[in-house]
């Protein structure tokens, strides 16, 4: 990936982690604001969470209000993971690079844009059956 150099794959995992972080104060004050005192004791237990520890719990969190938020923390994961074995910027589905222009507008971007409209037919044919 010639044009993720270690500058600009350094600021897109600042970013990220930053969202991510701020996220994870989001939950917090979702279940801290909530009338049950199970949801309170959860939101103590949140601050000292690896994140795979994180999107385990709120998945098992029966609140609406995370469903989004669980979703969008699976993406930066799923971003940050990629920075690890490096294999961000490519294409989930055919590899290849995902644009730059585009990585910035999302920096969660699992796929080029090709693959992307591709994917979003199939999940939208899926929902017509």
């Amino acid at each position: 990936m010639s044009y993720l150099n270690q500058t600009i794959l350094n600021e897109i995992q600042a970013e990220l982690t930053s969202n991510f972080m701020q996220l994870r104060q989001d939950i917090i004050d979702i279940l801290m604001h909530s009338e049950n005192a199970n949801d309170h004791l959860t939101a103590q237990k949140i601050q000292n969470l690896s994140r795979d520890e994180l999107i385990d719990m709120t998945c098992q969190l029966s609140l609406p209000a995370l469903d989004g938020k669980t979703l969008t923390i699976k993406s930066i994961d799923a971003a940050l993971n990629n920075i690890d074995i490096d294999m961000y910027g490519l294409c989930a589905d055919c590899e290849n690079e995902i644009g730059l222009e585009e990585l910035k507008k999302d920096p969660t971007q699992q796929r080029c844009a090709s693959c992307e409209l591709k994917y979003q037919k199939q999940k939208y044919n899926n929902f017509k059956l």
